[in-house]
Protein backbone atom coordinates (compact mmCIF):
# COMPACT_ATOMS: atom_id res chain seq x y z
CA UNK A 1 0.00 0.00 0.00
CA UNK A 2 2.96 2.26 0.95
CA UNK A 3 4.40 2.14 -2.85
CA UNK A 4 0.89 2.24 -4.15
CA UNK A 5 0.50 5.75 -2.12
CA UNK A 6 4.30 6.68 -3.55
CA UNK A 7 3.30 6.24 -6.97
CA UNK A 8 -0.08 7.89 -7.19
CA UNK A 9 1.55 10.97 -5.45
CA UNK A 10 4.53 11.02 -8.15
CA UNK A 11 1.68 10.56 -11.17
CA UNK A 12 -0.30 13.56 -9.23
CA UNK A 13 2.70 15.37 -9.21
CA UNK A 14 3.99 14.71 -12.84
CA UNK A 15 0.19 15.54 -14.05
CA UNK A 16 0.11 18.80 -12.06
CA UNK A 17 3.76 19.99 -13.24
CA UNK A 18 2.57 19.34 -17.20
CA UNK A 19 -0.81 21.59 -15.98
CA UNK A 20 1.96 23.90 -15.01
CA UNK A 21 4.16 23.89 -17.73
CA UNK A 22 1.07 24.51 -19.96
CA UNK A 23 -0.33 27.20 -17.68
CA UNK A 24 3.39 29.32 -17.07
CA UNK A 25 2.41 31.05 -20.23
CA UNK A 26 -1.17 32.51 -18.94
CA UNK A 27 -1.11 36.31 -17.86
CA UNK A 28 0.36 37.17 -14.91
CA UNK A 29 -2.49 40.18 -14.78
CA UNK A 30 -5.14 38.40 -15.20
CA UNK A 31 -7.43 38.82 -11.61
CA UNK A 32 -9.37 35.30 -11.54
CA UNK A 33 -8.08 32.18 -13.60
CA UNK A 34 -10.13 29.08 -13.67
CA UNK A 35 -9.46 25.71 -14.49
CA UNK A 36 -12.64 23.19 -15.33
CA UNK A 37 -11.60 19.05 -14.67
CA UNK A 38 -14.19 16.88 -16.06
CA UNK A 39 -13.84 13.30 -14.15
CA UNK A 40 -15.07 10.78 -17.07
CA UNK A 41 -15.69 7.66 -18.37
CA UNK A 42 -13.19 5.91 -20.90
CA UNK A 43 -16.27 6.96 -23.50
CA UNK A 44 -15.86 10.21 -22.25
CA UNK A 45 -19.41 10.70 -20.42
CA UNK A 46 -18.39 13.52 -17.92
CA UNK A 47 -19.88 11.99 -14.68
CA UNK A 48 -18.49 15.32 -12.61
CA UNK A 49 -17.52 18.53 -13.38
CA UNK A 50 -14.69 20.34 -10.62
CA UNK A 51 -14.08 24.03 -11.01
CA UNK A 52 -10.82 25.68 -9.36
CA UNK A 53 -11.30 29.52 -9.45
CA UNK A 54 -7.93 30.97 -8.44
CA UNK A 55 -8.44 34.84 -7.70
CA UNK A 56 -5.20 37.36 -7.84
CA UNK A 57 -5.12 39.82 -5.01
CA UNK A 58 -3.10 42.14 -7.06
CA UNK A 59 -3.43 45.03 -4.35
CA UNK A 60 -3.50 42.65 -1.25
CA UNK A 61 -6.97 44.13 -0.67
CA UNK A 62 -9.05 42.80 2.70
CA UNK A 63 -11.71 41.70 0.98
CA UNK A 64 -12.65 40.19 -2.78
CA UNK A 65 -15.34 40.48 -5.06
CA UNK A 66 -16.27 37.50 -7.09
CA UNK A 67 -19.43 36.02 -8.84
CA UNK A 68 -19.92 32.06 -8.94
CA UNK A 69 -23.32 30.37 -9.21
CA UNK A 70 -20.45 26.91 -8.45
CA UNK A 71 -21.86 24.39 -5.68
CA UNK A 72 -20.65 23.24 -2.72
CA UNK A 73 -17.79 26.18 -2.85
CA UNK A 74 -14.62 25.44 -0.83
CA UNK A 75 -11.98 27.43 -0.33
CA UNK A 76 -8.91 25.00 -1.02
CA UNK A 77 -5.67 26.89 0.86
CA UNK A 78 -6.59 29.26 3.38
CA UNK A 79 -9.18 29.57 5.92
CA UNK A 80 -10.53 32.76 4.50
CA UNK A 81 -14.46 32.85 4.63
CA UNK A 82 -16.95 35.08 2.09
CA UNK A 83 -20.34 35.91 2.23
CA UNK A 84 -22.79 35.70 -0.31
CA UNK A 85 -24.96 38.39 -1.98
CA UNK A 86 -27.45 38.45 -5.13
CA UNK A 87 -26.94 36.90 -8.14
CA UNK A 88 -24.51 34.85 -7.32
CA UNK A 89 -22.03 37.37 -6.17
CA UNK A 90 -19.64 36.66 -3.34
CA UNK A 91 -17.70 38.45 -1.30
CA UNK A 92 -13.99 37.48 0.05
CA UNK A 93 -12.36 37.66 3.48
CA UNK A 94 -8.88 37.55 1.71
CA UNK A 95 -6.94 39.92 4.07
CA UNK A 96 -4.38 40.63 1.11
CA UNK A 97 -4.21 37.10 0.04
CA UNK A 98 -5.53 35.44 -3.39
CA UNK A 99 -7.97 33.39 -2.99
CA UNK A 100 -7.93 29.31 -4.17
CA UNK A 101 -11.78 27.85 -4.32
CA UNK A 102 -13.40 25.13 -6.09
CA UNK A 103 -16.96 24.01 -5.96
CA UNK A 104 -18.60 21.74 -8.66
CA UNK A 105 -21.36 22.81 -11.51
CA UNK A 106 -23.93 20.51 -13.82
CA UNK A 107 -23.90 22.90 -16.08
CA UNK A 108 -23.18 22.37 -19.94
CA UNK A 109 -19.50 22.35 -20.39
CA UNK A 110 -18.21 25.38 -22.60
CA UNK A 111 -16.36 22.46 -24.70
CA UNK A 112 -17.58 18.96 -25.13
CA UNK A 113 -15.22 15.81 -25.49
CA UNK A 114 -15.60 12.83 -27.76
CA UNK A 115 -13.18 9.72 -27.09
CA UNK A 116 -13.18 7.15 -29.96
CA UNK A 117 -11.06 3.61 -29.41
CA UNK A 118 -9.69 2.07 -32.38
CA UNK A 119 -8.29 -1.42 -31.94
CA UNK A 120 -6.16 -2.58 -35.31
CA UNK A 121 -8.00 0.07 -37.26
CA UNK A 122 -11.27 -0.71 -35.94
CA UNK A 123 -13.66 1.46 -33.87
CA UNK A 124 -14.49 -0.24 -31.23
CA UNK A 125 -16.56 0.50 -27.52
CA UNK A 126 -14.02 0.58 -24.38
CA UNK A 127 -15.79 -2.57 -23.18
CA UNK A 128 -15.15 -4.22 -26.36
CA UNK A 129 -11.83 -3.61 -26.49
CA UNK A 130 -10.63 -4.83 -22.89
CA UNK A 131 -8.87 -7.19 -23.01
CA UNK A 132 -7.82 -7.55 -26.46
CA UNK A 133 -4.56 -7.32 -28.18
CA UNK A 134 -3.05 -5.34 -30.84
CA UNK A 135 -2.32 -2.09 -31.97
CA UNK A 136 -4.59 0.65 -30.15
CA UNK A 137 -5.58 4.36 -31.32
CA UNK A 138 -7.42 6.64 -28.68
CA UNK A 139 -8.33 9.59 -30.26
CA UNK A 140 -9.72 13.04 -28.33
CA UNK A 141 -11.67 15.14 -30.01
CA UNK A 142 -12.91 18.21 -29.14
CA UNK A 143 -15.92 21.02 -29.84
CA UNK A 144 -16.10 24.57 -28.82
CA UNK A 145 -19.87 25.64 -27.74
CA UNK A 146 -19.24 28.86 -26.46
CA UNK A 147 -19.49 31.76 -28.84
CA UNK A 148 -19.75 35.45 -27.98
CA UNK A 149 -20.93 38.44 -30.38
CA UNK A 150 -18.16 41.22 -30.47
CA UNK A 151 -17.29 44.35 -32.36
CA UNK A 152 -14.92 44.36 -34.90
CA UNK A 153 -14.13 47.20 -37.14
CA UNK A 154 -17.66 48.52 -36.32
CA UNK A 155 -18.73 44.87 -37.90
CA UNK A 156 -20.77 42.88 -35.36
CA UNK A 157 -19.43 39.20 -35.31
CA UNK A 158 -19.64 36.19 -33.61
CA UNK A 159 -16.31 34.65 -32.06
CA UNK A 160 -15.80 31.45 -30.20
CA UNK A 161 -14.01 31.85 -26.82
CA UNK A 162 -10.67 30.39 -26.92
CA UNK A 163 -9.81 27.52 -23.95
CA UNK A 164 -6.80 25.25 -23.39
CA UNK A 165 -7.75 21.55 -23.33
CA UNK A 166 -5.51 18.88 -21.21
CA UNK A 167 -6.87 15.59 -21.61
CA UNK A 168 -5.09 12.87 -19.26
CA UNK A 169 -4.57 9.04 -18.60
CA UNK A 170 -2.77 6.34 -16.61
CA UNK A 171 -1.93 3.36 -18.41
CA UNK A 172 -0.79 0.36 -17.12
CA UNK A 173 2.98 -0.60 -18.12
CA UNK A 174 2.41 -4.21 -17.89
CA UNK A 175 -0.56 -3.77 -20.64
CA UNK A 176 0.48 -1.18 -23.13
CA UNK A 177 3.83 -0.90 -25.08
CA UNK A 178 5.62 1.91 -27.14
CA UNK A 179 2.85 4.60 -26.40
CA UNK A 180 2.96 7.75 -28.31
CA UNK A 181 1.24 10.96 -28.29
CA UNK A 182 0.55 13.12 -31.05
CA UNK A 183 0.34 16.57 -28.84
CA UNK A 184 1.40 15.63 -25.35
CA UNK A 185 3.85 14.24 -23.18
CA UNK A 186 4.30 10.14 -22.27
CA UNK A 187 5.77 9.71 -18.66
CA UNK A 188 6.93 6.64 -17.10
CA UNK A 189 7.01 5.75 -13.68
CA UNK A 190 8.48 2.33 -14.04
CA UNK A 191 4.78 0.76 -13.73
CA UNK A 192 2.49 2.94 -15.10
CA UNK A 193 2.84 5.40 -18.18
CA UNK A 194 1.08 8.98 -17.77
CA UNK A 195 0.21 10.30 -21.30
Amino acid sequence: EATEETADSDVDDSIGNIIDDLKSGASKDVGKEETVYLISDADGTVNKTIVSDWLKNKDGSDKLEDKSDLKDIENVKSDADYITGEDGAITWNANGEDIYYQGTTDKQLPVDVKVTYLLDGKEMSPSEIAGKSGKVTIKFEYTNNQKKEITVNGKKTEMYVPFTMISGMILDGNKFRNVEVNSGKVISDGNRLVV
